[in-house]
């Protein structure tokens, strides 16, 4: 349980530290959380992606305190977090100056370093290790999950639709494990 409160609290903190540095110039700019892609459009999409998230937790049969903390981090901590940052900021800045495909390219190489990068933090590798990493998690990770993230919120014009999509990847990695 200790464990546990200590994952949720540095999650928290790491995680919304981000969101919290991004949603700073927006109240002071006094931004609408509609730029960001935070509307009640594609309601459908959102119900349905939201109903398989929740079938996934269904099958994962995991109702323990545990179980419904690993649900939560993928569809918080990591997937809207991360959305918010590179789609709903990145992502929306760059097409409005320069188009689709070059934010996509952009914002997923972006995505692939962010995900090479806590690896090597996290167990304590080296240098040439985050060059490989980073190489690697540029393409998969990074080009190519932007280009379906990115798809996914221009034709849905919200958010959460690539956040669910996002999520539902993440945790089926962990339910199908």
């Amino acid at each position: 349980m200790d464990n546990l409160i200590w994952r949720l609290l540095t999650d928290f903190l790491g995680n919304f530290l981000i969101i919290f540095l991004l949603l700073l110039p927006v109240i002071l700019k006094k931004w609408s959380l509609e730029e960001f892609g935070l509307t009640k459009k594609s309601s459908v999409a959102v119900i349905v992606l939201s109903i398989v998230y929740s079938i996934l937790f269904i099958y994962n049969n995991d109702f323990t305190l545990e179980g419904y903390y690993t649900f939560f981090y993928f569809l918080v901590f990591v997937a809207f977090s991360e959305e918010f940052l590179y789609r709903g900021y990145l992502f929306n800045k760059i097409d409005q100056e320069y188009g689709f495909w070059i934010s996509v390219i952009i914002s997923g190489l972006f995505f692939g370093i962010g995900h090479a990068m806590l690896p090597t933090i996290m167990q304590g590798e080296s240098l040439s290790f985050f060059i490989t990493q980073a190489m690697s998690n540029i393409l998969g990770q990074g080009i190519f999950s932007s280009l379906l993230f990115s798809l996914a919120f221009k034709k849905s014009s919200n958010l959460l639709v690539p956040v669910l999509i996002h999520a539902i990847l993440d945790y089926a990695g962990i339910v199908f494990s």
